[in-house]
């Protein structure tokens, strides 16, 4: 259980180092440093109720002192002060922050409250500072930010401090709920001042402020790094895996999970919980192929039952994630990436077919699917070695970079590149749409921090060629994808309406994700709609804080516009649209709107266009797309016309027969996690069960729901009973509502298919499932 005493232990700690901060005389790269230690006036409490802490009980808050560091040379003078987060989810959370004293600038901040939030009385917790070098690129030469981090970090340990991992240094424990610290306060003090030193002439390179006359010690800043030598063709591998987030966020991914890795190692549990909870993943096998990528490209590695970052891995997150040090990763792990860069240099593109015919031809494989080609396509295209282009994938100046940066494995490669194309000839126009799309459904939520031109510059140009990667196994009609694209482009929003899992809402987020890939937007915000939704929930309004205060809150249409993000509602019809939606049909038609709410910064929230002025601007690019079920053959005409007005209605029909019983076929053989293939009885069963004059004549129902019985069947196992259990779990609940006649249709389409050959039990319990659903009348259970 979490201590709700947390910042209060963390506060007293940070008070009995600052107590016992004294005077004294230490040793640095062999210079003697004399510490001069000045108490600083007492500060007043900085805000009242400030997360679980209060001024009569827990203060007085702590005194700062002044720390004036002199070695034969030079100086620096600190201030070392308990200091606290200001605004996000780790808001009034207690820190001890060391600063340059004139400056201000922030030199090491130690956040306490999750050392403490989850150690019972009578444990400890580890305190300790992070050795973490600060990425500031204009102060160092282009590649040499993972050196010094490299360099750094010897340097620590050079001064016998050591910690959990590299990237940290252990300052000493302390005893919960005293605090009572060991070995003691002073020598928590000293090591803080130690550590602190060590990383001044590092994070004040480059004529930054700080340091009077020379610093302790030199910082090597050199030449650029060479790229790494040629790899070892005995250790590259063919097959490699893409990263959740989208085709152009695979680094985006890689750079947070290392980020992350650093801070602490994970279990694999936690892992594994780190891509469900990031990315709504389900399953072993996707995301065991997820956690193995930074494992290939050296960045991780798996010790004593957990996942810990590599010495490559913290010198690339120390390093700034620098696009150029990835890529020599790929390609020192993994055949084929050099090749598509030199392809796309000499064919002037790499298109999606020609680059698996390519790498199939030089590397001597025979891959039938393109997913290989394509997801060393799309780390190239996310690393930014390469643009996407309806014609194929281009080089970009990194990319060309990068080509001359491995010059002689590139010329190697050019001749056979050049005979390949001379024996293949030109592919024909439009080839890099051929095949099936390979992109896992995902909904990335990261967001950028700053509007980017595509976003404050006009309406978004969609192509079904941008939407097919981010289908999935989703199979949509291409007139009817085209039909959605123009509609966007044309400048609608998109009300997406059809039958219970026909695959509305996956349609609606592959839309977002095509147009988020193409730079226009960040990923899409998706909400839920309910019948309690207001204009609070779209809009927004006023809350109170932990500090009871009010601040305005935005709802989901204003959170979409702060985050540049495409709205995605689904379920609309479930709210009182007029009432949740009604004031923002004036700005969805282009017209601007003010609220009568104010923000902290004293102006009132208003929306519009650019240009004008508004706390929230609606650019060009920005669409809203919703899904709604025709269950009810009136949900859409209890939209009003001035909502109806402002979307493009396309509605998703249920497959015709043909496709219906392909998807299924597909679903029963597909590689899926590790679970066996479906029998071809219960496949038949639910082939048979699943067309227009039979069940879909009664109820229309989309492929999700047989997916799911699918999906169930394989890891419950064969047998009729586990189809009857199948029908029960995922199929009676879509049945809610029909008539007497369709329900006593269905009910005998059940028993003499599906139920035929179940056990007695079984059948039994089929029957009473249906009479709770249908009571009005009466069933027998035979």
């Amino acid at each position: 259980m979490p201590r709700s005493d947390a910042n209060a232990i963390s506060l007293r700690t940070v008070r009995a180092v600052l107590d016992a901060a004294a005077s004294f005389e230490m040793t640095v790269a062999g210079q003697h440093v004399h510490v001069e230690v000045e108490r600083l006036p007492a500060p007043t409490w900085p805000r009242p109720n400030m997360m679980a802490l209060d001024a009569q009980a827990d203060g007085p808050w702590p005194t700062p002192v002044r720390v004036r560091c002199t070695w034969p040379g030079g100086a620096t003078t600190l201030r070392v002060m308990a200091s606290f987060w200001r605004g996000g989810p780790h808001d009034g959370q207690v820190t001890l922050r060391v600063a340059i004293d004139a400056t201000d600038r922030e030199l090491v901040s130690i956040t306490l409250y999750p050392m403490f939030h989850e150690v019972p009385d009578g444990g400890t917790a580890l305190i300790w500072a992070s050795t973490a070098l600060f990425p500031r690129k204009e102060a160092a030469p282009d590649g040499q930010l993972a050196a010094l981090a490299e360099h750094l970090r010897a340097r620590v340990a050079s001064e016998g401090l050591v910690g959990p991992t590299p990237a940290r240094v252990m300052l000493g424990e302390a005893s919960v709920p005293g605090p009572v610290l060991h070995p003691d306060a002073a020598t928590v003090f000293r090591r803080l001042t130690t550590v602190t030193l060590i990383k001044v002439p590092y994070l004040l390179r480059g004529g930054i402020p700080g340091i009077d006359g020379a610093p302790p010690f030199d910082v090597p800043l050199g030449a650029p790094l060479a790229p790494p030598p040629p790899p070892d063709p005995s250790t590259r591998k063919g097959a490699f895996w893409p990263l959740p987030g989208g085709v152009r966020g695979y680094k985006t991914t890689l750079d947070a999970l290392l980020a992350d890795l650093a801070e602490e190692p994970l279990t694999d549990a936690e892992l594994r919980d780190w891509f469900r909870e990031r990315f709504n993943l389900e399953g072993t096998t996707a995301v065991n192929g997820y956690r193995a990528v930074p494992v290939r490209l050296g960045f991780s590695a798996r010790v004593d039952g957990r996942v810990v970052l590599t010495a490559a891995g913290r010198a690339y997150v120390d390093g700034g994630n620098d696009p150029t040090v990835l890529f020599d990763h790929i390609h020192r792990s993994l055949t084929g990436i050099l090749d598509i860069l030199v392809l796309a240099e000499v064919a002037g593109a790499a298109t999606r077919s020609g680059t698996q015919a390519m790498l199939n031809h030089l590397l001597s494989t025979s891959w039938e699917s393109s997913n290989q080609s394509e997801f060393r396509r799309n780390w190239l295209l996310s690393v930014g070695a390469t643009d996407r282009t309806p014609g194929g994938d281009v080089l970009t100046p990194l990319g060309r970079a990068l080509v001359e940066r491995h010059a002689t494995d590139a010329a190697a490669l050019r001749p056979r590149v050049i005979a390949f194309l001379a024996a293949a000839g030109s592919p024909e126009p439009g080839d890099d749409d051929a095949d099936d799309p390979v992109e896992p459904l995902i909904v990335p939520e990261a967001a950028p921090s700053a509007p980017t031109d595509a976003w404050l510059s006009g309406r978004p140009v969609l192509r079904p060629s941008m939407v097919h990667p981010h289908l999935g196994t989703l199979q949509v009609p291409d007139r009817l994808l085209e039909q959605a694209c123009a509609a966007l482009t044309a400048g609608k929003h998109l009300l997406l309406v059809g039958p219970p899992g026909t695959g509305k809402t996956e349609l609606a987020i592959a839309l977002a994700n095509a147009a988020a890939t193409e730079g226009y937007c960040a990923p899409p915000l998706l909400s839920t709609a309910s019948a309690d939704w207001t204009s609070f929930d779209t809009i927004g309004g006023y809350m109170l804080t932990q500090s009871r205060e009010l601040r305005f809150r935005p709802g989901v249409f204003l959170a979409a516009l702060e985050e540049q993000r495409w709205l995605l509602v689904d379920e609309l019809n479930r709210a009182d649209v007029d009432r949740s939606f009604g004031e923002l049909m004036t700005v969805l038609s282009g017209k601007p709107s003010r609220t009568p709410f104010t923000l902290e910064d004293g102006r009132a929230v208003s929306i519009g266009a650019p240009g004008a002025g508004h706390s929230h601007v609606v650019p060009g690019s920005f669409r809203v797309l919703a899904t709604m079920n025709t269950w009810d053959k009136t949900s859409l005409f209890r939209l009003s016309f001035a909502v109806q007005r402002r979307f493009a209605v396309l509605h998703l029909g249920v497959p015709d027969d043909a496709a219906y019983a392909s998807i299924l076929a597909d679903a029963a053989t597909r590689v899926h996690y590790d679970d066996p293939v479906l029998g071809i009885a219960s496949l038949h069963a639910l082939q048979d069960l699943f067309r227009s004059d039979r069940l879909l004549s009664c109820r229309p129902v989309g492929p999700a729901v047989p997916l799911d019985m699918i999906r169930y069947l394989r890891r419950r196992g064969p047998g009729a009973d586990a189809l009857v259990e199948a029908v029960a779990l995922f199929l009676l609940p879509q049945l809610e509502g029909l008539p007497e006649e369709p329900a006593a249709e269905v009910l005998r389409m059940l028993r003499v298919g599906i139920a035929a050959s179940a056990s007695d039990e079984a059948r039994a319990e089929l029957v009473e499932r249906y009479r709770e659903l249908f009571p009005m009348f009466a069933l027998d259970r035979a």
